[in-house]
C-alpha cells in the first residue's frame, strides 16, 4: 500500500463516533465521561454539506455485550441538539444483527428512529451490519436516496473515523477515508475559505 494526496469538495462527511466525534474523559472521581472531541464542532459546524454518524465495529470489547438501543437513540439525540447531524445509524447488538437509524427531522423538531434489521429487503445483511462490514453503509446509501434525494459516492464523500475497521468500511464500500487524528491534531489541510474542501490521504493499491 502507498499513500496518495487527495484534493476535492466534500457534499457529505459519514463520521464514526466513540473516539471520532466523542472521547472519554477522567471527571476527576475515577469515572469516565464522554465529551466531544477536538475541532469537531468546529468541522461540523463550518462543513457546508450533510454530516451523518455510522456507529458500530466488531471488536473484542463490543462483542462481549449489547448496548441498549433506547440509551445510544437519546445519546444521538443530544448530540443532534448540539451539531447539525442529519442521521446517526448504529448496530448495538453483539454480531451487528440489528441496524438502527435516527433521523434528525429540524422542521419538525423531532426526530424520527427506524429500525432497519425489520425490513425485508435487508434480511441478507443481518450480521453484517457493524464495521468492517458494510451493511450500515448500505443502509445510508438508500435512505440518502430515498428521504434526502443525496447519494453517497466515492467523488462527494468522504469517511471520518479512528480505527481499521471504520478504514476497511469505508474503503470497502469504495469511499475515502480519512483518520480523525488528523481533525483532532488540526494536521488536515482545511481551507478557511471553503470547509468543505479537504486535502487528505488515503491508501491505494500498490
Amino acid at each position: 500500500m502507498e499513500l496518495t494526496i487527495v484534493s476535492k469538495n466534500i457534499d457529505l462527511i459519514v463520521w464514526d463516533n466513540d473516539g471520532t466525534i466523542l472521547g472519554a474523559v477522567e471527571n476527576g472521581h475515577a469515572r469516565r465521561e464522554k465529551v466531544i472531541m477536538p475541532r469537531i464542532e468546529e468541522v461540523m459546524l463550518g462543513h457546508k454539506g450533510l454530516n451523518i454518524i455510522c456507529s458500530g465495529c466488531k471488536t473484542e470489547f463490543s462483542e462481549t455485550f449489547n448496548f441498549d438501543p433506547v440509551r445510544v437513540i437519546n445519546k444521538f439525540k443530544t448530540l443532534m441538539w448540539r451539531l447539525p447531524i442529519e442521521m446517526a445509524v448504529f448496530s448495538p447488538k453483539i454480531g451487528g444483527v440489528e441496524c438502527y437509524v435516527v433521523i434528525n427531522n429540524d422542521a419538525l423538531r423531532m426526530v424520527e428512529v427506524i429500525e432497519v434489521h425489520n425490513d425485508p429487503r435487508y434480511k441478507d445483511w443481518i450480521g453484517r451490519f457493524k464495521k468492517p462490514d458494510v451493511g450500515m453503509f448500505v443502509v445510508i446509501r438508500d435512505l440518502l436516496e430515498e428521504r434526502l434525494g443525496a447519494r453517497i459516492i466515492a467523488q462527494n464523500a468522504l469517511m471520518i473515523g479512528d480505527s481499521w475497521q471504520d478504514e476497511r468500511a469505508a474503503l470497502d464500500f469504495g469511499i475515502p477515508f480519512l483518520n480523525a487524528t488528523h481533525v483532532h491534531a488540526n494536521t488536515v489541510l482545511h481551507s478557511a475559505l471553503d470547509k468543505d474542501h479537504f486535502f487528505y490521504k488515503i491508501p491505494i493499491s500498490s
